[in-house]
This record gives structure tokens, sequence and C-alpha cells, in this order.
């Protein structure tokens, strides 16, 4: 870890620091260990179900949806179906697109973006 810190640090003057290399594999264990320590809550509305991604990830899900019929997260999903660490059932409901145009217009409006009509 310390290399990928170091690494980022030259080359975009950043820090790196994912909470995934110190965390438990379990989404629930991390899940209750952030909201505890950090006062984390998660968000009412994400794409996919039950993550912490914003409602521009709902723009970035239409898009690949729109021009490739699939998004990054179906391969994420297929490979822990594949490994058993998650029902295909389940996957399916968490990649279910149950959005529309409405809430695309909400969250393109502040970017002058428009999906509807």
């Amino acid at each position: 870890m310390e290399e990928a810190v170091e690494k980022a640090q030259k080359s975009y003057k950043c820090r790196v620091l994912s909470p995934h290399w110190f965390l438990p594999q379990e989404a629930e264990e991390y899940v209750e260990l952030i909201r505890r320590e950090l006062g984390w809550q998660q968000p009412p509305l994400s794409y996919p179900g039950k993550s912490t991604n914003c409602l521009l990830n709902f723009i970035s899900v239409h898009n690949s949806m729109k021009h490739f019929g699939f998004t990054h997260y179906h391969v994420e999903m297929s490979k822990l179906v594949r490994e058993n660490l998650l029902s295909r059932d389940e996957a399916l409901a968490l990649l279910r697109v149950d959005f529309g145009p409405e809430l695309l217009d909400r969250v393109g409006k502040p970017l002058g973006v428009k999906f509807s009509g």
C-alpha cells in the first residue's frame, strides 16, 4: 500500500486512501464500521442497489446501458456469482435498472442536461 500511496503522490500530487485496503471483506462488516466510526449514512437511492455511489452514477449507468447494454457493475457482479459470494438472483436484484428519465433529469438539471423528451 505504501508503494501505491507514494506513486500517487508523485504522479498526481494526491494521497490515495481506499477503505477497502483496511476493512474486512464482508460489506455488512465494513458498512457497520464506517457508520460507527465516521457517522456515514447510506444514500437513500443508489446504483447498483445498496451501494455508496452518488447520484451522478445514474447518468453513467444510463449511458453504459444505452451504448453497451451493460455496465462494469454487471461484470463485477457476475464475478461474485461465479465465486459463490452472491446468488444470481441477488445480483440481478441489485443490478435492476429501475429508474427513468425523471430521475436522470433531476440529476442532470444542475449540469444543464435533459434526458426526457
